[in-house]
Parts: structure tokens; C-alpha cells; sequence
């Protein structure tokens, strides 16, 4: 037995013991706005390595509960939000410790191909546990406080390749929505990560949601897709291992939703793991026009490190009536676009797949 297959076999074992948890219907009431107006709540999260999930479990249902009590339509919690259950490999805790002293200014990337192959056969052996356990553990949660839950994202598995993919359930605990990312990162596409090729949405009271990922928000093709989609609010989890910084932080969502109105929710996964240092702050963002700080920015935590829940209110109306006023967001050119640039007929949004909504 070699170590990937020891060490997954020890993980499997753990994550097929799935906390139980009060499922009592009615036990947080929720009504749905006949307005169209939402209160989302965004996630940002410092990794807590765990070694068990009960554990795992309750540090999720901290920030429901506490949205819950914001009376939030919808959470949405950061990119990769599993590394936290690396803390069932009994070794892992010491070494993420010793790493970041003695680290402190690592590259962010593998040291070495042979590291690049364990941690892709560790996802691969561990891809279908993990998402099993996770998608039972927050459909509990949604189920429980009548919230509609973004879960993160964690590493998946479809024919054999894999894949970096999110998921969204709704009041009663269903899952009705996968968006898988479209534009991996260097160190992603190093330890095998694909992309993947299609965008959905999802109505929540009329409103309609896209959960695009992390570098995705960092291709203009991605929100002019979404546009054409009809899309209200963009959904971006990050987890971006390197150290803060306000001009790389806005090259992003906010960018993004300045030129393709619309509004934008990132949430964030922040500390140290194996010697990368995640970072980065929670926020919601609309047009500069549209935000009463003339900044583009509704709501944002104040430190890129540690734990905050951003909440705000949504008038997805008001972003509607700014594009129809806004000719340089809603005017196409297809024969330019569609004829001169290769890259964009990747993107033409005649050939995404959509959502069927219920």
C-alpha cells in the first residue's frame, strides 16, 4: 500500500461519519420578498485544520446560524472550503505549523513534480468522499435554517478527470445547482485540475444568480456571457494564495461589474496551508453609480485575514434599469467579435449551455 492510498483510506473513513443535526421543520421560518430584494451574506473564513467533521460541521453552522439571524435569502461560503479536513492526515497539523515559520516566503507553487503527483492522486482518491460528505453536510444546513447555501468549492471527480466545482441548495435542503470553474490556475492546471466549458444560472425570487470561480472573475469574456444570460448577480469564491493587495484584489469582481453591471459577492478563504498563505477580503460590489460611496463597493470586511460575515441588501431592479441606460455595456458588435477573435468564439454566448430554471 502506497502513501496516497493509506492516507485516503484513513480520510474515507472519517468522512463517512456525518454528524447528525436537528432537522426540525419550521425551526427558522423565512418569507420570501414579493419586491425582488435579497439579503445575501458572504463568507470569509480563516482555515481551522479539524480532525473530525462534527468539528468541521459547527464551524460551517456558525456563520449560517449568524446570517440567519441577518435574515439572509442566501451564504456563500469561499473557494477550496474543505482544506480544513487535511487535519484528519495526523501529520498534517506540525508540518502546516512548521511550514509557515520556516516558509514564510514560499512561491506559492510545488516544489517539485513528484509533489504536483501526490496531491493530484490524494484529490483523485478522495474527490467522490469528499463531495459526498459535503454535499450531504450543507444540505443539512439549508434544510434546517430555510437558507439558500452556496457550499464553496471542493475538488471533484466526472470521467475520470478533475474538476474545481461549487454547489447551491436551496430552502429545503435540494441541490439545484454545480458550476464547475472555467479558468484554472497555473498551480490548479499543474496537479491536474481541467477546465471546465460551460456557465449556468439559477433563479432565487426572480433574481437570477451565476456562480462563476475564483479566476474566472478575471476574464472579461466570462461577466459579457453572464450579461447575456440575463444575470443579476454574479457569485465569486476565491482563495487566492498570496498576500493581500488592494490593486490585485481589484482586478477581479470589482472590475468585473463595472463594466458588465451587475452585482458581485466574493467570498474568501484565508491562513496558512502547507506553507501558502491565503488571503483576501469579503465583499459585495455593484457600479461605482450604484453604490452610495460612489467606490463600487456596498460592503467589505475590514482585514483580509480572519473570520467576518459581509451581509447587505439587493435591489436587482436598480442594476436592470443602469443597463438599459448604459450603451456601452449592452451594445454588441457579433460580426467583429464572432469573426476576429478565436478566443471570444470560445465564449459566444449563443453556445453556452443554461440552466433550466424550475
Amino acid at each position: 500500500m502506497n502513501l496516497c492510498t493509506f492516507l485516503s483510506s484513513g480520510i474515507s473513513k472519517k468522512l463517512s461519519r456525518i454528524p447528525q443535526t436537528d432537522l426540525s421543520s419550521g425551526q427558522f421560518a423565512h418569507a420570501e420578498k414579493s419586491d425582488g430584494r435579497l439579503i445575501v451574506s458572504a463568507v470569509q473564513r480563516k482555515i481551522r485544520l479539524v480532525t473530525d467533521l462534527s468539528a468541521y460541521m459547527e464551524n460551517m453552522e456558525k456563520f449560517v446560524l449568524k446570517s440567519k439571524k441577518r435574515n439572509s435569502d442566501l451564504i456563500v461560503f469561499p473557494e477550496y472550503n474543505f482544506f480544513d479536513i487535511f487535519g484528519f492526515i495526523p501529520f498534517i497539523k506540525p508540518l502546516n505549523f512548521l511550514l509557515k515559520f520556516f516558509q514564510p516566503k514560499n512561491t506559492n507553487k510545488p516544489d517539485s513534480a513528484d509533489q504536483n503527483t501526490f496531491m493530484h492522486d490524494i484529490f483523485f482518491m478522495l474527490a467522490q468522499d469528499i463531495e459526498d460528505s459535503m454535499k450531504l453536510l450543507y444540505s443539512r444546513l439549508a434544510r434546517k435554517y430555510a437558507i439558500y447555501i452556496y457550499s464553496g468549492t471542493f475538488i471533484v471527480k466526472r470521467r475520470n478527470n478533475l474538476y474545481n466545482c461549487g454547489f447551491l441548495f436551496d430552502r429545503s435542503g435540494r441541490m439545484v445547482l454545480e458550476q464547475m470553474k472555467t479558468h484554472v490556475t497555473p498551480f490548479e492546471e499543474e496537479i491536474g485540475i481541467k477546465c471546465w466549458a460551460s456557465l449556468e444560472t439559477f433563479l432565487i425570487n426572480d433574481v437570477r444568480f451565476a456562480f462563476p470561480i475564483c479566476m474566472d472573475a478575471s476574464y472579461f469574456e466570462v461577466f459579457r456571457i453572464l450579461m447575456d444570460m440575463n444575470t443579476d448577480v454574479a457569485v465569486i469564491p476565491i482563495a487566492n494564495n498570496e498576500n493581500y493587495d488592494i490593486y490585485r484584489a481589484a482586478r477581479g469582481i470589482w472590475a468585473r461589474v463595472q463594466e458588465t453591471p451587475m452585482y458581485g459577492i466574493k467570498s474568501s478563504l484565508n491562513g496558512w496551508f502547507l506553507g501558502q498563505n491565503f488571503t483576501g477580503k469579503a465583499g459585495i460590489f455593484a457600479p461605482v453609480n450604484l453604490t452610495a460611496s460612489q467606490t463600487g463597493v456596498i460592503a467589505i470586511s475590514s482585514d483580509p485575514v480572519g473570520d467576518f460575515l459581509v451581509t447587505s441588501l439587493i435591489d436587482p431592479s436598480s442594476i436592470r434599469l443602469y443597463s438599459k441606460s448604459n450603451e456601452y455595456s449592452v451594445q454588441h458588435n457579433f460580426d467583429f467579435e464572432t469573426q476576429n477573435f478565436i478566443a471570444y468564439k470560445k465564449y459566444n454566448p449563443n453556445t453556452i449551455k443554461k440552466k433550466r430554471n424550475p
